[in-house]
């Protein structure tokens, strides 16, 4: 998954907090980012910094995530390959082996394609 992925994911997942830069004063805290930088836009003194309460548990979270996205699409290529290999094996023997093996392909090619995964 491309970092440019990650980033926005942690982002839409991650709470910020808005700090008055001169007194260090937490203005409000455990706020989307969007919401963030609106409350920070209105004083000049007033910036978006990100919440560590929950930032390192957001970034272990998509991480395992991502890594279980990872085994899966492994998983689903190697079962892709041997049903095609089946798929050959009862070509011309078998219509009906064949015919179920192919409905089986089918369905892992359309989760593939929904994932937006490279077949």
């Amino acid at each position: 998954m491309s970092k440019l992925v990650k980033e926005s994911l942690f982002d839409d997942i991650a709470r910020y907090k808005v700090v008055d830069t001169v007194s260090g004063e937490v203005i409000d805290d455990d706020m989307p980012k969007h919401l963030a930088q609106k409350l920070a836009a209105k004083k000049k003194e007033w910036s978006v910094g990100l919440d560590s309460k929950n930032a390192r548990s957001v970034k272990e979270d998509l991480n395992e995530g991502f890594n279980k996205l990872r085994i899966l699409k492994n998983f689903m290529s190697r079962e892709m390959d041997k049903l095609e290999q089946q798929m050959e094996e009862a070509e011309g023997n078998d219509i009906e082996t064949f015919l179920k093996l192919e409905s089986k392909l089918e369905v892992y090619v359309k989760i593939m394609d929904m994932l937006g995964w490279d077949l």
